[in-house]
């Protein structure tokens, strides 16, 4: 027998592949910069401070800030 699993496309998905423009106005990121790593939390327009996500690397960081601007009319690092 085989199974497979499909699993269904949450609503936030759906809603990401629907919009084509920026779903925000401003994302705020804060960053915080160690010997050896990249910290960094994002705040959406309004909402509350996100979860810190750690890059090891300048670069791995940038790419994240590029998929930022994507998501937003403005980006704000600070």
């Amino acid at each position: 027998m085989n199974y497979k699993l499909k699993a269904a496309p949450t609503a936030v998905s759906k809603e990401q592949n629907d919009q084509k423009g920026p779903k925000a106005k401003r994302i705020v990121i804060g960053v915080d910069v160690h010997l050896k790593s990249y910290e960094a939390a994002r705040k959406i327009d309004n909402d509350s401070v996100g979860v810190v996500q750690r890059w090891r690397s300048k670069e791995e960081f940038l790419l994240y800030a590029e998929k930022q601007l994507e998501q937003a009319e403005e980006v704000v690092v600070v």
